[in-house]
């Protein structure tokens, strides 16, 4: 098929498009009132044009795809840390927790807990007033 491209048309940029063997073609902001000519002439004809605005701030389709391939590589880089635990005899859980909760006391010699080890509040009180889970005192 060929396209007619009138002389007076300046091409800003050409992307080609992943899929088909079609280009995106950007206008420069004179051109849009002799597009709209051109446009009618393609009608005319039988063709026709498309085309989109990419707005400020808005990502491409390429830049997408990179984020969902990190995005991938970094999901399976912890699941093979996971699996080496697993097979190291460490838990999982071990290599990711960054919290730390204070010790439950051992023995009857030991203070009584003064958390909820349920959200890990530090407490005195019978039952926790974040969680309502009563205390073990």
């Amino acid at each position: 098929m060929t396209v007619f491209i009138p002389k007076d048309v300046i091409i800003e940029d050409v992307v080609p498009i992943s899929h088909g063997s079609s280009v995106e073609v950007e206008f420069s902001i004179n051109d849009y009132i002799f597009f709209e000519k051109a446009n009618s002439m393609y009608y005319d004809k039988g063709y026709f044009v498309t085309g989109w605005v990419k707005e400020e701030g808005m990502k491409s389709i390429q830049e997408l795809e990179e984020e969902k391939r990190q995005a991938f590589q970094e999901r399976m880089k912890i699941i093979k840390e996971e699996k080496r635990a697993q097979a190291g005899g460490t838990a999982p859980s071990a290599l990711r927790t960054t919290r730390d909760l204070p010790s439950i006391p051992k023995g009857e010699g030991g203070s009584a807990s003064t958390f909820c080890p349920s959200c890990g509040k530090d407490l005195d009180w019978k039952f926790c007033p974040y969680c309502g889970k009563p205390l073990p005192h």
